[in-house]
């Protein structure tokens, strides 16, 4: 559990993404990304929507999080969108999305980001209807996504060297 200046009290669930100077990065419940910066004991709301949200992940340098959302596009669900938070000026990429048929993993273990080839491609996981989740391959700065993964298997999370 951590504790703000104001004291109040988040519980954490899912992933937790460390930085390299040990800032966290999570997301809640309630559809926001966290980050708590343990040097200074602030907690901050970094990003809020209506969607769901899934396994933020910091870029190599801390400038950039990464993370899955869910898609809609006039109140219909269109898939899940990889997006990618640059934190000092609060841009967001355009969303890539996944055709309707891949959400997050149902299970709350099987969905990951990681930041690949020297911070310039996202890979992450995704399920489709038959419950299969595959591996996907995305330029960081956007772009069409690139299925990576074409056998029936369970990926549960992803990973590159960098």
């Amino acid at each position: 559990m951590l504790r703000s200046s104001e004291t109040t009290r988040f519980a954490i669930g899912g992933r937790i993404s460390v930085a390299a100077d040990g800032r966290l990065a999570f997301a809640n419940a309630a559809n926001s990304i966290y980050v708590y910066d343990p040097q200074s004991a602030s907690l901050d709301v970094v990003y809020t929507t209506g969607r769901a949200l899934y396994a933020p992940t910091w870029s190599a340098d801390g400038q950039r999080i990464a993370f899955l959302e869910t898609a809609y596009e006039n109140g219909t669900y269109r898939g899940t969108a990889v997006r990618v938070l640059t934190l000092a000026s609060g841009a967001l990429s355009t969303p890539v999305v996944l055709p309707g048929a891949f959400q997050p993993s149902t299970s709350k273990s099987d969905y990951s980001v990681a930041w690949c080839s020297g911070d310039t491609q996202l890979a992450f996981t995704a399920e489709n209807a038959q419950h299969q989740t595959h591996v996907w391959l995305v330029a960081a700065n956007g772009g069409p996504a690139r299925q990576f993964t074409h056998f029936p298997a369970h990926h549960a999370n992803v990973s590159c060297s960098r």
